[in-house]
């Protein structure tokens, strides 16, 4: 039988095939064939020193090349895909677990380039892609919507204009929206303590566009946040990145979500007649929760059914108490040593 093993270590060492081939006292189709195998399976000299003779064998035996693929275990991608969400999980880290298991247990495994491979060709099948784009859990986006939504005063019998305040989960697209009366820091604020009520969590990450009740300078070289935002982030301990400057792809998710909420929410919301802005909000809530729950066009599942199975359980808890709006001033000390 060839020295599979010696032919690996001379490959690796930098001989040609031919010199591989006078040395072990094999064929030039065989030293080949064993030199492939082993590119394509990953296989290290240092790995397949460690294996058994049978099992060197059976991998690069001409009678059992075709079935090379039937020794190696597969691991559970769909437990890897569920692992991969969670923060600080790579797949490096879920290989080397793979592998550990694997050699518990006297099994073979897939080096990384290979896992890597079959694990990418599992997500092309099962149109679950999104996970390395985003992280469960990281991060919501915030944004005003353009198209305002609208009530009526019962007193005067006016039309009164208010502004949508929109937040979205980007790994599951899962979102929240509420009416607020301008845009105004109490109001941006209070939609975010409503926001993470509604997420029972809060992220990582709050991702608002560069807007002055959020940030009150950003350039290459500085960023201000206001006083109040800064404050309620550190409440919640999460941390504010507001998106770069005329960069509106870090947003995208949201900005997205802005129009398909202004059609499904606003524009079903135009047979509502409401005499408040409580009262409007209270109807939003059951048009969000139709949103949420729509099934997704081009994959299983919906925004609720990602939310619920993989990013719930990211989200940190929410705090015992919720923030109370405060604002921070400048205050000047008078000859009587007292301030206004």
């Amino acid at each position: 039988m060839p020295n599979y093993l010696e032919i690996v270590r001379l490959h690796e060492a930098g001989f040609s095939l031919r010199k591989i081939a006078k040395i072990v006292a094999s064929g030039r189709s065989t030293v080949t064939r064993t030199v492939k195998i082993a590119q394509e399976k990953d296989l290290m000299y240092e790995v397949l020193s460690q294996w058994s003779f049978k099992e060197i064998e059976e991998m690069f035996s001409l009678l059992q090349t075709k079935q090379v693929s039937r020794y190696y275990v597969l691991p559970d991608f769909q437990q890897i895909a569920k692992e991969l969400v969670k923060p600080g999980v790579t797949l490096q880290l879920l290989w080397e677990e793979y592998a550990q298991d694997c050699r518990l247990e006297g099994k073979v495994f897939y080096q990384l380039t290979q896992f890597k491979k079959h694990f990418n060709e599992y997500l092309n099948k099962t149109n679950f892609s999104h996970i390395l784009h985003h992280k469960a859990g990281e991060q919501a986006q915030v944004d005003w919507a353009g198209t305002r939504p609208q009530w009526i005063d019962p007193m005067t019998g006016e039309i009164i204009k208010g502004e949508l305040f929109v937040g979205t989960l980007p790994f599951s697209n899962y979102s929240f929206a509420q009416a607020c009366v301008d845009q105004k820091s109490a109001s941006w604020i209070d939609a975010h303590v409503k926001m993470f009520e509604f997420f029972k969590g809060v992220p990582t990450l709050l991702i608002p566009d560069n807007l002055r009740v959020g940030v009150t300078k950003h350039t290459k070289n500085e960023l201000v946040l206001n006083a109040t935002y800064e404050d309620m982030a550190a409440h919640y301990q999460t941390v504010v990145v507001p998106t770069r400057v005329y960069r509106p792809k870090d947003k995208g998710s949201v900005e997205s979500h802005v129009k398909h909420l202004t059609t499904h929410l606003i524009a079903r919301m135009r047979h509502y007649q409401c005499l408040s802005i409580q009262e409007y909000n209270h109807y939003l809530l059951f048009a969000l929760a139709e949103f949420n729950a729509k099934p997704f066009q081009k994959k299983e599942g919906s925004r609720q059914s990602m939310y619920e199975t993989f990013e719930q359980e990211c989200l940190k808890p929410l705090p015992t108490y919720p923030y109370e709006i405060c604002h921070f001033k400048d205050a000047k000390a008078y000859n009587n040593s007292h301030i206004t």
